[in-house]
């Protein structure tokens, strides 16, 4: 898998405006939120997930809208930035998607695809040990605009 950064397009920033709502709704949380303290809230939810509690009542999928919000948290803890992403599979263009990107570009974190891969292997670490691990800087040395996938180190 080949990635290219690109500026964030309108649409991305309106897809995300609703989801807080819906991370109300699963998280039982509400404004102002505390990266540090929805790590635990996001964890529990997460294995309520991986269980199958229904949020068919939602207008969007709660993976989605959690990864998207803990995605949020990773960007006001380590100050990266929001980035569209274009995802290419052996040379050739896939599909785009969000993702938070340090400022030099050497990593890049999906959330929507990272949650989608936790709910399908709850084994691997959970989202509360990839966040102290990016907030404390336990990543591998990478170069600038490299955009090392996160997800594929746990």
């Amino acid at each position: 898998m080949k990635a290219i950064a690109n500026n964030m397009s309108p649409n991305h920033i309106y897809m995300m405006a609703p989801l807080e709502d819906e991370v109300q709704a699963i998280l039982g949380l509400s404004p102002p939120f505390d990266p540090d303290a929805t790590q635990a809230p996001i964890e529990e939810c997460l294995s309520r997930i991986v269980k199958g509690t229904d949020y068919s009542h939602l207008s969007t999928s709660p993976v989605d809208a959690l990864g998207i919000f803990w995605g949020w948290t990773v960007k006001q803890s380590v100050n990266w930035d929001w980035t569209s992403i274009d995802i290419y599979v052996n040379d050739e263009y896939d599909h785009n998607t969000i993702g938070v990107c340090d400022r030099e570009l050497r990593f890049m974190l999906l959330p929507q695809e990272l949650f989608q891969k936790l709910v399908k292997q709850p084994h691997l670490p959970g989202p509360k040990q990839i966040f102290q691990a990016i907030k404390e800087g336990q990543l591998p040395k990478a170069k600038p605009r490299e955009l090392v996938n996160i997800g594929d180190l746990f």
